[in-house]
């Protein structure tokens, strides 16, 4: 049996996280596994312990990442497979595997765009990132998508065969359908915002635009915790909206606040999925989304099961419209549920061992 090494290295938990959770024990009951984490306490492994690996988990020097490099080398036996998630774990395995013989095959799974966030959040790293970013690239020996739109990407702005670059849409295991807490004719309806509090997640933008709803009845939870948190405090202060809003942190088991949630408010500046957005669509919210690059427009059909926003206007304009008309609200959350049926985890699974089959 090959072995396998599944590199994640993270800054947090979300959706990807929580994506590796239920696919690691699944594969490793087909492989001897060893599972590398800088933060072996956030995952439940079934039958499996997390093997603690050096952090960091972004870029931050040469020698750091120098250091990591070697520890991977390291751990490294002829015949094995790497499968690095998220772009600095891929950069770091594929360099490793260069320093070996006979070379381990490395498995790339991008969970999200390049170009996008470096022509944002990461312009003053542009020139050295991107260069990583090509590195990595170049030097994986398949990489493993979960859009088409990144694909695209990869194959037009990166110059990577097609055939490298595999699409495997993320996926969910089966939910309960908990059907929704009805509400009254006063009853405020429950939004909620989920992820960490980032300017990449650009969770402002709901505030602003329901500060021109307040005349209507909602209720607000973000949930999640980050850097962006006491301005975010201070900006709901300012626009007159604390008493309406709820802030529970991080919360590592989010189907509870997705079960009592009537619409789910997502407004990322770049995607390469969404695995939240299907998430709450599997616990019957309605879905106001940006349309940023790439994955809401890919999970929601080009708005067919959800609404795609391109402007604070137009979020304003989708939350009104749900807000005010309960027969819409509730014709878009049996579409979202209906939507979510199509992404079973089974189907991702069954992609990344296809995948790993190919071997070393």
């Amino acid at each position: 049996m090959a072995r396998l090494l599944w590199l994640h290295l993270c800054q947090g938990y979300g959706g990807a996280e929580r994506l590796t959770e239920a696919l690691v024990p699944a594969l490793a009951r087909e492989h001897e596994l060893l599972f590398l984490t800088n933060h072996p306490e956030l995952f439940a492994l079934e039958g499996l312990t997390p093997c603690p690996f050096p952090g960091p988990a972004f870029f931050s020097s040469p020698a750091a990442a120098w250091h990591q490099i070697q520890a991977l080398r390291a751990l490294l036996r002829p015949g094995d497979q790497v499968l690095a998630v998220m772009h600095y774990g891929a950069f770091l395995a594929t360099l490793a595997a260069r320093l070996k013989r006979p070379r381990p095959r490395v498995v790339s799974a991008l969970h999200g765009p390049i170009r996008p966030a470096l022509w944002t959040v990461l312009r003053p790293q542009r020139r050295p990132l991107l260069l990583a970013a090509r590195l990595l690239i170049r030097l994986s020996d398949t990489l493993i998508v979960p859009s088409h739109g990144l694909k695209q990407e990869l194959v037009v702005s990166f110059g990577q065969p097609r055939h490298r670059v595999v699409v495997v849409p993320n996926g969910l295991p089966p939910w309960s359908e908990t059907p929704k807490t009805p509400r009254g004719p006063k009853d405020p309806l429950r939004l909620l915002w989920m992820g960490r509090l980032a300017p990449e997640k650009a969770p402002e933008r709901v505030l602003y635009a329901l500060a021109e709803l307040k005349d209507l009845p909602w209720h607000l939870t973000l949930l999640g915790q980050g850097a962006e948190e006491a301005r975010l405090r201070k900006l709901a202060e300012d626009l007159g909206l604390t008493p309406r809003l709820q802030w529970p942190g991080f919360q590592k088991d989010v189907r509870p606040f997705l079960q009592e949630a009537d619409i789910f408010l997502h407004t990322c500046l770049f995607e390469g999925f969404g695995l939240s957005i299907l998430e709450a669509m599997a616990c019957g919210c309605a879905v106001v989304a940006e349309d940023c690059p790439y994955g809401p427009r890919e999970v929601l059909d080009h708005g067919r099961y959800g609404t795609l926003v391109n402007s604070l206007a137009g979020l304003k304009e989708a939350l009104h419209r749900l807000l005010t008309r309960k027969d819409l609200l509730q014709e878009a959350q049996e579409r979202a549920r209906q939507r979510a049926r199509d992404f079973p985890l089974s189907r991702t699974l069954k992609g990344y061992q296809e995948v790993l089959k190919k071997g070393p």
